[in-house]
């Protein structure tokens, strides 16, 4: 069986989607400038690595989805999906199987995967309660993203991973194949001293 793993933001999608999720609320006039500012202080120091993603995550939650109910998430998210853009040349690779692995939150990520035709998800989870977010229940880094595929029990070598962050690199040394899309500088120096392919 050939699995292909791949990553979403910035890989699939060409955009993070969390951050573009927050965007459009902006636009729509359901997420205020300051929370919005916010989020962009908080997403460029994570990008340059002065934050947890832990702390990306607890902030976004607390302004995104902390006492929403998962309807009213949900007709956003539904709104918001015709303005996602993928790498749609991905989808046609060979395979038997393809998951698509995520720090971005569940309630993204699968339906982006059901619009797409994959059946397989790990994704950021919350605890729900009545009805309504919570808490967050589990980030998914790229650790918690290469124990799944460990459980999968696909053999190494029938493995393919995708990725464009040197955080997944747990994840791409797992597989038979790595392949590096679009990546950071760090992956990228790696991918070159390993002789990765690169897409662009």
């Amino acid at each position: 069986m050939k699995l292909v793993v791949l990553d979403l933001d910035g890989t699939l999608s060409y955009d993070n989607v969390s951050f573009a999720f927050s965007k459009f609320l902006y636009k729509r006039g359901v997420l205020s400038p300051l929370k919005m500012c916010n989020l962009i202080i908080f997403s460029l120091l994570f990008r340059f690595g002065l934050i947890a993603v832990e702390r990306v995550h607890k902030i976004g939650f607390r302004y995104i989805l902390k006492g929403k109910t998962v309807e009213e998430i949900a007709s956003q998210v539904n709104l918001f999906l015709p303005e996602c853009r993928f790498r749609l040349e991905l989808l046609d690779l060979p395979h038997d199987d393809m998951w698509l692995l995520s720090s971005s939150p569940d309630c993204i990520v699968e339906p982006i995967a059901a619009s797409l035709g994959i059946k397989t998800t790990l994704a950021t989870s919350y605890i729900i309660e009545e009805g309504r977010y919570v808490d967050i229940a589990q980030i998914v880094t790229g650790d918690v993203k290469a124990q799944f595929l460990k459980s999968s029990g696909c053999k190494r070598e029938n493995i393919v991973a995708y990725s464009d962050s040197i955080h997944d690199l747990t994840v791409l040394e797992l597989a038979g194949s790595a392949v590096a899309v679009a990546p950071d500088s760090k992956l990228r120096a790696l991918a070159t001293a390993r002789g990765w392919p690169i897409l662009e």
